[in-house]
């Protein structure tokens, strides 16, 4: 008689996507696999190699099941123009990831790596890209405008998800429905309401809001570990050992001032984020309008980070080991009144309430940093990376619908 519980190939990879994914799949222990399944590691071995086989099988699993809805979504918005094919796209991806959160967070995790490898574009959803691009070109979209907008159009779809799955893991049909709709609102007509936008001048903002050398401070001795150890060998073999040796203490030793390497990093980006938030506080009250003073938070945030490549090397090695940064926020009262413009705006009716004040003001930073992180990878210049900043801030104030019909009529 065969046993009910034998183990097999494919509950190993059933397992390992909900084991994994515990930790966005930063930590991929077989022993905590083997533990879930309540066999001893060398049982594992009888059906993988290694764990690397394992992790190719999850690749071919997740890679299958998102080719079945690529298929659907090419067939469904092959002869639509562009506005239709971003509505299809979300009304496909958007479901189906809320509904396999694990196939979600495991591209995110490879498209990471592929990322810090060197690949600036991974070509996960070349298909899909290819497709926006085509219909961008038949808009009269050029050629360079047109990866931005696709970044704009893959970066909400994620940010969305990414915030949905962190209110809840399970969602009805209804709920799924009400939030694609939404995401689908914000990326083709953008956060703001018809007929109230006053488009700031952002070449003067974020010239203005540009750091000086006096704004820098030196990084932290352990910031600047980081950095270098990365260089050195890649974000994915960071690890605090090497980074003790890189300052030349032991590991021990450097959690002699900290409980552990959350509480390390969780205070130093603390002090960070305080000295990121006085230069906006600084920069913002130079301006009068909502329009003006969102700007000037994207252009801050971006000449932050562009002025201090180690602090968002630091940023970018967190996330991809799943370091769970507790940092201490600042004084809630300090940001409520510091974001107040977004409250007025939202009260008044100028911004739409897609999102909360928290989300709009992470949005604007992921996609900064977003192009921050493509254009760095080409070594592109800062006017460069700037330019296409400014072009993501119109496309987050005003959507797809509005630049697609302004390029149509030049």
């Amino acid at each position: 008689m065969k046993c009910k519980n034998r183990l097999t190939r494919e509950k190993i990879v059933s397992v390992a996507f909900k084991e994994w994914e515990k930790t966005h799949f930063a930590s991929t222990s077989l022993a905590d696999l083997a533990r879930s399944l309540g066999v001893s590691k060398t049982a594992l071995y009888r059906h993988f190699r290694n764990k690397d086989s394992i992790l190719k099988k999850m690749r071919e699993t997740c890679f299958s099941e998102v080719s079945r809805i690529q298929d659907e979504f090419l067939k469904k918005s092959d002869s639509s123009d562009l506005i239709t094919a971003v509505h299809r796209f979300y009304e496909i991806y958007i479901p189906f990831f809320l509904k396999h959160p694990a196939y979600f967070h495991f591209i995110i995790h490879l498209m990471i790596r592929e990322i810090q490898n060197g690949n600036a574009e991974p070509d996960f959803f070349l298909r899909e890209s290819a497709h926006f691009s085509s219909k961008m070109s038949s808009a009269g979209i050029e050629k360079d405008l047109q990866k931005i907008f696709v970044r704009f159009i893959f970066s909400v779809g994620s940010f969305w998800l990414f915030q949905s799955l962190l209110i809840k893991k399970s969602w009805s049909e209804p709920e799924i429905k009400k939030e694609t709709k939404k995401c689908t609102e914000l990326v083709t007509f953008g956060i703001w309401n018809s007929g109230k936008q006053h488009v700031p001048d952002t070449q003067k903002i974020t010239e203005e809001c540009a750091l000086s050398e006096s704004d820098i401070e030196k990084p932290e001795r352990i910031f600047s570990a980081i950095a270098e150890v990365v260089a050195e060998v890649g974000l994915q073999n960071a690890t605090t050992d090497k980074i003790a040796k890189k300052i030349g203490i032991t590991k021990s030793s450097l959690y002699f001032y900290f409980e552990n390497k959350d509480e390390m990093l969780g205070e130093m980006i603390r002090r960070k984020q305080q000295r990121f938030l006085d230069l906006f506080k600084e920069r913002e009250d130079r301006y009068d309008t909502l329009e003006e003073k969102l700007f000037c938070y994207m252009a801050t945030i971006s000449s932050f980070f562009l002025n201090n490549p180690t602090i968002l090397t630091v940023f970018n090695w967190t996330w991809l080991q799943g370091i769970e940064v507790k940092a201490n926020p600042p004084d809630p009262a300090y940001i409520e009144e510091l974001f107040s413009f977004l409250h007025k705006g939202f009260k008044n009716g100028t911004i739409k309430e897609l999102l909360t004040i928290r989300e709009t003001v992470i949005l604007i930073s992921r996609l900064a940093i977003q192009e921050i992180n493509a254009c760095m990878k080409k070594h592109d210049t800062k006017e460069d990376i700037n330019s296409r900043i400014q072009t993501m801030f119109l496309l987050f104030l005003r959507g797809l619908d509005y630049l697609v019909k302004k390029r149509s009529a030049a």
